[in-house]
Formats: C-alpha cells, structure tokens, sequence
C-alpha cells in the first residue's frame, strides 16, 4: 500500500491505517493479516503487507472470497482477494 494522503497541519493520524479482513462463506479457513497496523511516516511511502490463509480443519478444495480493509480517521482502503484451497 502506498500513501497518498498529505497531512493538515501536525495531523498524521490519517497515516496509521488499521487491517482488518472481509470473508464471504469462509467457513473452515481462518485469513490473518499481518501486519495488523501500518504507519506511515511521509507522503508517498509504501508499506507491505501479507494475507495468511490457513485451514482450521479438512475442508477440502474449496474457494475463499473476501477483502482486506485498511482504514484511519479520514479514509478507507480494500483489496479484495480470491483463494484456492487445496
């Protein structure tokens, strides 16, 4: 993810951006995030990020739907994502 937001004044808040992840009928697969918060510390930089997906039990071949969502006081970013489970 790279930051595009410029600051008002001292406020940076709107460069700590929190992870959270989306699942659409996920039953069986547990999806992490990591890291769960990215901070950025001037206009334009860019943070990585990994998407973890790990079977809580047998679940055989099975798709995997859903969303990562960064989000701050002032904006919102989501990526969403497909996963084959084998």
């Amino acid at each position: 993810m790279t930051n595009v937001a410029a600051t008002t004044g001292n406020d940076t808040t709107a460069w700590v951006y929190q992870g959270s992840i989306g699942l659409d009928g996920g039953g069986g697969v547990v999806v992490k995030v990591v890291p769960r918060v990215l901070k950025f510390v001037q206009e334009g930089e860019t943070k990585a990020f990994k998407v973890i997906f790990q079977s809580n039990r047998t679940v055989g071949r099975k798709t995997v739907t859903g969303w990562v969502k960064w989000t701050n006081r002032h904006f919102t970013v989501r990526s969403v994502f497909v996963a084959e489970m084998v």
